[in-house]
């Protein structure tokens, strides 16, 4: 355990962090949106390379754009899982080869469920679920056996807890107006 620790601590001492003391973020945009009247996001318009505009990459999202080159921990520390070779710096709405210029997110999780793999883009007849997304709104995908088991004792654990919950406040309640005996003989 102790070699665990000093391994992490000195991996992350040998990161170097050049590229992070030398790019300050400027909130600007960020504090635009969350200081406006009625804060909204845009909805997604296009797909950016990472590097297009070192300042701007990281608020990407409230310009209306996509990063290709996303970061998240399932793609790898460095990203070495990322496949981005189907996505090009362009409308999200482009169509190439039987798809649009966007990954299908579906295909990450539930890859077998909604007939894809994982790093597939949305294929064109999907337009109405790609749309949904690109405003930020839910949309419809397929889950497993799995999910929904566990969704449906979801529900159910949080009804019963309210239920219990009801059951004590009332219980509470109907002691509290109840006269107490008399313990006098």
């Amino acid at each position: 355990m102790f070699a665990g620790a000093v391994l992490a601590i000195g991996q992350a001492g040998l990161h170097s962090r050049s590229y992070d003391l030398a790019v300050l973020y400027d909130p600007v945009a960020i504090q635009a949106v969350r200081g406006s009247p009625a804060p909204r996001v845009p909805a997604i318009t296009g797909v950016v390379e990472r590097g297009w505009n070192v300042a701007h990459s990281r608020d990407a999202f409230v310009l209306g754009n996509s990063q290709r080159d996303c970061y998240e921990p399932m793609f790898g520390y460095r990203r070495e899982r990322l496949v981005t070779s189907t996505i090009h710096e362009g409308p999200a709405l482009d169509e190439f080869d039987g798809s649009f210029n966007f990954k299908n997110p579906a295909c990450y999780v539930f890859p077998e469920e909604n007939h894809c793999r994982p790093g597939d883009n949305f294929p064109t007849f999907q337009r109405v679920q790609l749309e949904a997304l690109l405003q930020r709104r839910p949309f419809a995908f397929a889950i497993s056996s799995r999910q929904a088991a566990a969704n449906v004792l979801s529900i159910t654990t949080w009804a019963l807890l309210g239920l219990g919950l009801v059951a004590l406040a009332v219980r509470r309640l109907v002691g509290l107006s109840r006269p107490k005996a008399s313990t006098r003989p």
